[in-house]
């Protein structure tokens, strides 16, 4: 693709708006277009304000601002969801670096397979009470 160059258009003295002209704005037959609208966003409000009452009437609110947990369970509320935890004492969330969730299935199927515990048995578990502590972890015996 290429360019091409023009020229300027050509500017007429007479297509200027003169600073008299604007004394009445720059539109002069000025008309309201949105009035059509105003019933429309009322009725919005209307539906928005319904909504947020049903809610109110059949949810939890502070629910809405309570903290939760990496499980989903509400701190500091007496019934959470899916029969999950009384958390009625326990209004703060503290933030800890709880790795066992996300990691303990995938470690156990990398210590615990067939290759791993070859070597573990073979040869880095001398003794037999360490090597009967290590099938029994892995639920191998």
């Amino acid at each position: 693709m290429g360019s091409v160059c023009c020229p300027a258009p050509e500017v007429n003295g007479d297509d200027k708006v003169q600073p008299h002209e604007l004394k009445e704005g720059p539109v002069t037959e000025r008309t309201c277009t949105d009035v059509i609208f105003i019933p429309i966003f009322v009725l919005a409000q209307v539906v928005f304000i319904i909504v947020t009452i049903i809610g109110m009437a059949d949810g939890d609110p502070a629910k809405l601002y309570k903290p939760r947990d990496y499980r989903g369970a509400y701190c500091g509320v007496d019934s959470n969801w899916n029969n999950g935890p009384v958390t009625t004492n326990m209004p703060k969330l503290t933030y800890t670096m709880n790795v066992t969730s996300m990691a303990d299935i995938i470690m156990k199927q990398t210590l615990c397979s067939s290759y791993a515990s070859s070597i573990m048995t073979g040869y880095l578990l001398t003794t037999q009470q360490d090597k009967d502590e290590y099938l029994c972890d892995c639920c191998l015996s």
